[in-house]
């Protein structure tokens, strides 16, 4: 009867437990980005903090952002130039970043093919050079242009698949492409004229839906024991990467994990480089209709010490 008695004592507070975690809905693409959502995942973090996500994977971009227009995520990650374009459409704003606090996070660069006569970024003016249009490709080789005096055609490929596979089959002049797709354009024979990680240009983020800020600090949580779980051992993960981030076979043994950052906020300075860009550049916003003050969850990040 004891035994019985325990066991019905037991059954009741897992079932309180279960129904005490809060559902959330967490948008992925399968990039390396998303590497602390994976662990925290495999971890039982979600859990620990008080969630019970809802991990969706999107084949692209495309669909992730229809998803979110729709209501039907509470948090993802995108970057910055997404997240500005995406503010005109749907409560939306950025929560924290998830790659880009160094210049080493987030590597893009832009690659010539296997035997390619170009051999310096001088070399590439006048030339076409493959991007996705309106986007944070276009917008990366625009800063790494800047100030140089090289004009360059854009030639729109904005599927990122096929603008690899044109690389480096070469059958365009030049690509501009982010990691790990340009490592594994390296490995098969790409060049790499110019990359970002002399200069802070690019960042992914976390994005919030309006009405899921009761959820953030536990999210914050779990990411940030992931977080920490990773930058003890960037190497060990590469194996979750592969699974779960479609780290290509050729590169597995090759690939350097760069250290994830904690929960914090993108700087005024980097999120306003963008919002110029998309205002001035590309006409795509109107002077003043977005904001770091609009797009920004304020107070987004209290400080996590001890998680």
């Amino acid at each position: 009867m004891r035994l019985l008695l325990w066991l019905v004592a037991l059954t009741s507070w897992l079932l309180a437990s279960a129904q005490e975690l809060q559902p959330v809905r967490v948008g992925l693409l399968q990039i390396v980005d998303a590497l602390p959502v994976f662990v925290a995942r495999d971890q039982g973090l979600f859990q620990q903090a008080g969630l019970a996500p809802d991990i969706i994977t999107f084949a692209s971009a495309a669909e992730r952002n229809d998803a979110i227009v729709a209501g039907e995520l509470d948090f993802w990650i995108g970057d910055v130039v997404s997240m500005a374009l995406l503010r005109k459409a749907a409560p939306v704003r950025i929560a924290f970043l998830a790659l880009g606090a160094t210049p080493q996070e987030g590597r893009f660069a832009i690659l010539v093919p296997p035997n390619s006569p170009l051999q310096a970024l001088a070399d590439l003016h006048g030339h076409p050079v493959a991007i996705s249009q309106n986007s944070v490709i276009e917008f990366v080789l625009d800063q790494l242009l800047a100030g140089t005096g090289i004009s360059v055609q854009k030639q729109v490929v904005d599927n990122i698949a096929q603008r690899f596979q044109l690389l480096v089959d070469g059958q365009v002049d030049a690509a501009v492409l982010p990691d790990p797709l340009l490592s594994l354009a390296v490995t098969l024979g790409a060049r790499i004229l110019q990359d970002d990680t002399a200069e802070n240009i690019s960042q992914s983020v976390w994005g919030i839906r309006e009405g899921a800020e009761n959820l953030l600090p536990a999210l914050q949580q779990a990411y940030n024991q992931a977080v920490d779980l990773i930058n003890a051992d960037p190497q060990g993960f590469i194996p979750v990467l592969a699974r779960d981030a479609r780290l290509p076979p050729q590169i597995q043994t090759s690939f350097v994990v760069v250290p994830y950052p904690r929960v914090q906020l993108p700087t005024p300075a980097q999120v306003e480089r963008v919002i110029n860009w998309l205002v001035s550049d590309k006409g795509l916003l109107a002077p003043g209709e977005v904001t770091y003050e609009g797009l920004v969850v304020p107070g987004a990040v209290p400080a996590m010490e001890g998680y």
